[in-house]
């Protein structure tokens, strides 16, 4: 709750032989304990924003979550009419960024462009605060994950592996982004039946690295495995997502499979906690004009397969709740989960 605004009456703070010393000491002791206990609400000028705006991106450039970033903070450009810089802070699964952010005045100056390592880095260890600790303004966008083998394959659908893999314990390799990551993950949800050997291939070879044979099975996102699928190159066997690919009609849910893992690979705008409701106000505002008007924006999603998915107020923040719920229960299961609590 905001603080009333203190009234002071100055006419006695004369100090003199009319003055009143003692008014004058009871006045100055009641600023430095309000300066002290820091109770003044953060302000942001009613003509925010009046400068450039951070845009941080815990990625390296060129990438898909890059550039998706990229087209966000250009059509924030246009939306707001102050430049926005995109600063590329990588590392850790997209931590340091995140925690820049965490640490940033809550002014709507420095934001942070969060995808879904937003709860592994923060359930792993990477961080040391909870995914609650940044302040969500919106969701943008989901993009679904894919599992899938090459096209000579002897399997046909999910239940052809699991029926094989059950027979042939720790045969079969299963690969995906990194260790702790939304694909791995979704790896150890769909194999629980089953023993595999997961093998964080890493993001720049992991299709080079199904199709030479080094892994037998793959997560990423959807698009990779649309283009392979087209070329008769790859088969898709599961999609992560609660509704199924466009492109790969055929394709069940993991749902459809009998497992319970839907988490999309999110995308979206967060602040630091505290951010003045003003200024969230505004960049919402922004920020569905982007998502439902900047062609570019939904040229770049539709060649990715992404879903623009926008969302924000109490519904995100059930959302991540049910999302961030998902992600600890499995990092539970394979020991994966860092408490941040303390002793």
């Amino acid at each position: 709750m905001p603080f009333a605004p203190l009234e002071v009456d100055t006419s006695d703070l004369h100090v003199g032989a009319a003055g009143n010393p003692m008014r004058f000491f009871q006045v100055v002791l009641i600023g430095v304990v309000i300066l002290s206990l820091g109770l003044g609400p953060t302000t942001v000028s009613a003509a925010w924003p009046e400068k450039s705006i951070s845009l941080l991106i815990g990625f390296k450039a060129g990438g898909a979550t890059d550039l998706l970033g990229r087209l966000v903070g250009k059509g924030l450009e246009k939306e707001l009419g102050v430049p926005v810089v995109v600063i590329n802070k990588g590392g850790a699964g997209g931590a340091l960024a995140y925690d820049e952010v965490h640490r940033a005045a809550p002014d709507g100056y420095t934001l942070g462009w969060v995808t879904g390592s937003l709860f592994t880095t923060t359930n792993i260890g990477h961080l040391k605060w909870g995914y609650e600790e940044l302040d969500p303004v919106a969701r943008i966008a989901q993009w679904p994950l894919v599992v899938g083998v090459r096209s000579d394959a002897p399997w046909q659908s999910w239940q052809d592996f699991l029926v094989d893999a059950k027979s042939n314990p720790n045969k079969y390799k299963f690969g995906h982004a990194g260790t702790g990551s939304i694909g791995h993950l979704m790896n150890v949800a769909l194999s629980s039946q089953v023993d595999v050997v997961f093998v964080p291939i890493g993001v720049d070879q992991r299709f080079s690295a199904l199709l030479g044979g080094q892994i037998d099975l793959l997560s990423a996102p959807a698009a990779g495995f649309v283009t392979f699928s087209q070329a008769n190159k790859m088969r898709a066997l599961v999609v992560s997502s609660e509704k199924r690919v466009p492109l790969l009609p055929d394709t069940p849910t993991a749902k459809e499979v009998g497992t319970d893992f839907q988490v999309d690979l999110m995308y979206g705008v967060f602040a630091p906690l505290n951010t003045p409701k003003e200024v969230k106000d505004r960049l919402q505002t922004a920020l569905k004009n982007v998502t439902s008007h900047y062609e570019p924006l939904q040229k770049f999603v539709e060649t990715k397969q992404m879903n623009l998915e926008y969302l924000d107020g109490p519904a995100l923040d059930r959302w991540l709740m049910e999302q961030n719920a998902t992600v600890t229960r499995i990092m539970k299961e394979v020991g994966l989960f860092q408490s941040r609590v303390t002793e």
